[in-house]
């Protein structure tokens, strides 16, 4: 998993390296997955969309990436049957203020997200601490279907536990269990970003396995 937080790492590179206005969406989703592939990736399950207001996360379409799109990616590549997966946001050109200003909502979550998956503590205490922010932060209406789902899963064949990370789920975090989470979000002024990382549980608290940079990333 350690390698596959690696690949998924060079995958998200690939994106800031080669995105540019003009490529459609599937070659962005191309260059993530040959990178991956290239490194020993055995398999990817992803997504990279680009908009000036992303809806959601989808398949990549033959939609033409336009100067100012919000380009969001959910990046799950696999070695040995194993998945680790990375979500990030970046930005073709100097996005506007209330992206950098809602974009840091995100972050502000992740990190609590985080600081809540303590050993021992339910998996739905995750879920309080992101949707709990989002909720601070006037959107609470946005923290429910149909605009998001979970704040987090475990990562099928690798590891199922603890499941979803979402309200009532009180499977309690175990040491070695892994699992992303990810504080993804629509919000009506920007749009949907995203943000996530794989994480395993130590014998105190979650770890993140990948290691890109939770800023958003601007590309002028």
């Amino acid at each position: 998993m350690k390698r596959a937080a690696e690949i998924a790492d060079a995958g998200v590179q690939a994106l800031h390296d080669e995105a540019q206005p003009g490529l459609k969406e599937y070659e962005l989703a191309a260059i993530v997955e040959y990178r991956m592939r290239s490194l020993g990736a055995e398999d990817n399950f992803g997504m990279v969309v680009a908009n000036s207001h992303n809806q959601a996360l989808h398949p990549p379409t033959d939609r033409v990436v336009q100067p100012g799109d919000i380009i969001i990616g959910e990046i799950t590549p696999c070695i040995g049957g194993l998945f680790v997966q990375i979500c990030r946001t970046m930005v073709l050109g100097r996005p506007a203020p209330v992206v950098q200003e809602k974009y840091a909502i995100l972050k502000k979550a992740m990190g609590l997200g985080m600081d809540a998956a303590r050993t021992g503590a339910p998996a739905s205490a995750i879920a309080a601490a992101i949707n709990g922010t989002l909720t601070d932060a006037g959107y609470e209406k946005y923290c429910r279907p149909p605009f998001m789902r979970v704040r987090g899963h475990g990562l099928g064949c690798g590891s199922s536990a603890p499941g979803n990370l979402e309200d009532g789920n009180q499977t309690r975090l175990e040491e070695g269990m892994t699992f992303i989470i990810h504080p993804n979000q629509y919000i009506p002024e920007t749009g949907y970003m995203t943000l996530g990382d794989t994480v395993v549980m130590t014998a105190q608290k979650a770890e993140a396995l990948t290691r890109s940079s939770w800023d958003i990333y601007v590309k002028d």
